[in-house]
């Protein structure tokens, strides 16, 4: 085996080289994407959603005082996800911006993971249409402007399904292990992403059903 060369073999699918223009008009996207759910973040939404005010009340405890991360608060949600909330706070202040950007980040943040993911599986100019439609897409952009947790799920679960393809095709043990934890914190951060163990175990199996090889490697991937 050559320095290098993943553990379980050569990489199975055949990725494009990154060129210029596709780097530019990514850095582009990802810059409007960015504007759009940054300037003016504390004034829109015009509302203070009473969901905001309680994800603020659990994020708060963590900028004075120890917390228990693996428990649960408001709601029984998963009280990870309120530190993530917590951490542009601790830099900021608790307050209406800082709590926001937490999602705005999450909500980029979830765009280049699903535009990575999508590249890997299908192709540039697929992935480029994602990001084109999804960018300025009203729901995506409502929960990337609004200070819930509910985009912590949404990230992480795009960004667990990135590293488990990536896993896949490189045969890398480590990436598997890094999407195992990349879905571990998914899964504490709130209750939809329970639904990514389902898509990883439903998307090894048709991948086994089409491709014994990869299908099998995707399985034993589920382990780690």
């Amino acid at each position: 085996m050559g320095r290098g060369q993943p553990i379980l073999g050569r990489e199975s699918r055949e990725q494009p080289r990154w060129r210029s223009p596709e780097i530019l008009t990514l850095v582009l996207l990802i810059a409007v994407a960015t504007a759009l759910r940054v300037v003016a973040i504390e004034s829109f939404p015009i509302q203070l959603h009473n969901d905001e005010m309680s994800c603020l009340l659990e994020a708060r405890p963590f900028l004075t005082e120890g917390q228990e991360l693996f428990n649960t608060g408001w709601f029984d949600c998963p009280r990870l996800g309120f530190f993530l909330t917590s951490i542009p706070m601790q830099i900021l202040g608790p307050t209406l911006f800082a709590l926001r950007l937490s999602s705005a980040f999450l909500g980029v943040a979830s765009l280049f993971a699903a535009y990575l993911l999508v590249r890997r599986l299908f192709g540039v100019r697929p992935a480029m249409l994602l990001l084109l439609f999804t960018a300025p897409f009203h729901w995506h952009l409502h929960y990337s402007r609004a200070g819930f947790h509910y985009m912590q799920a949404g990230a992480l679960t795009v960004v667990a399904l990135w590293l488990f393809v990536t896993a896949v095709d490189r045969r890398s043990p480590l990436v598997f292990g890094f999407a195992g934890v990349a879905a571990g914190i998914a899964c504490q951060t709130y209750y939809a992403a329970w639904l990514l163990p389902v898509i990883l175990i439903a998307w090894s199996v048709a991948r086994w059903l089409s491709d014994r090889g990869e299908g099998s490697i995707a399985l034993r991937g589920l382990v780690v």
